[in-house]
């Protein structure tokens, strides 16, 4: 816990107070045991690659993407192009590719002016941020990319995260799930025994402690509305679908305790708004 002793202590000669978000439990435990307050507040999905058994569900959904890789002919009178799908892998290592990240942003910003209403998400949408170990597979239709996934190395898992999964809104029907299934056999292959899928947040709040009643109280009531219009579970339900072996809960530790400032600032780095 070297680390994290300074950490603390650079936060305290800032006059900072730490807050540790989605952390494993025990850890949590272990920066909270002095008076110090945390909430559950989701899972991490972990997959794992050498036998995962997708759904039927997923199964029809890549399906249906793969078939845009075939020459599918009909006749008209006016002739049109069958569409193309194909997954592939982006290797950064021997040399930085331009045109490749260029349509990666290029999805991006489709994808992001789709978006709309509330949006809370835990990391920006930058898949080359962290280049060492990072891995990415992309969908191509007609030699144009048209979605991309993003695997983060875990060195102590000895295993990858998915950071990121974007897709071009007019994309076929199933390339997302078919660049979620090839990621995992991409992994398989290499006998990764682990995958995760990342935060995501819970249906609603699990245990809480370090906080008065009524306060435990007001946090799960204003979460449950916050889940009505933000639909928590929907992830977590299209993550089940790939054949999930099991969920680790997240927490979030604050070691000097927490009042408003400490939750609005939690808010923040979901980058939610207040």
């Amino acid at each position: 816990m070297l680390l994290t002793d300074a950490f603390e202590q650079f936060c305290g000669k800032k006059k900072l107070k730490p807050i540790y978000c989605a952390v494993r439990e025990d850890f949590a435990r272990i920066v909270t045991e002095n008076r110090g307050g945390l909430v559950e507040f989701g899972t991490e999905d972990i997959l794992e690659p050498a036998s995962n058994k997708p759904s039927k569900g997923i199964k029809s959904s890549v399906n249906k993407a793969k078939k845009e890789r075939v020459n599918i002919l009909e006749y008209e009178r006016e002739a049109r192009q069958p569409e193309r799908v194909n997954v592939l892998e982006y290797t950064r290592e021997s040399r930085q590719d331009d045109t490749i990240e260029t349509q990666f942003s290029a999805v991006i910003q489709e994808w992001l002016k789709n978006r709309t209403g509330q949006q809370m998400f835990g990391s920006r949408v930058s898949p080359f941020a962290v280049p060492e170990g990072s891995r990415w597979l992309y969908a191509e239709r007609d030699n144009k990319i048209i979605g991309f996934i993003t695997l983060t190395h875990l060195q102590a898992q000895k295993g990858f995260s998915i950071e990121h999964c974007i897709v071009d809104p007019a994309a076929p029907e199933g390339t997302t799930e078919w660049l979620i299934d090839s990621s995992i056999g991409k992994l398989r292959d290499h006998r990764i025994t682990y995958q995760s899928f990342g935060v995501s947040a819970a249906k609603e709040l699990g245990e809480m402690s370090g906080f008065s009643e009524t306060n435990i109280a007001l946090a799960k009531s204003i979460y449950k509305k916050v889940d009505g219009y933000m639909h928590f579970d929907g992830k977590l339900n299209f993550h089940r679908k790939f054949g999930v072996k099991r969920r680790e809960p997240l927490f979030i530790a604050f070691p000097k305790g927490a009042g408003f400032t400490e939750m609005a600032g939690v808010v923040l780095a979901f980058n939610g708004t207040l």
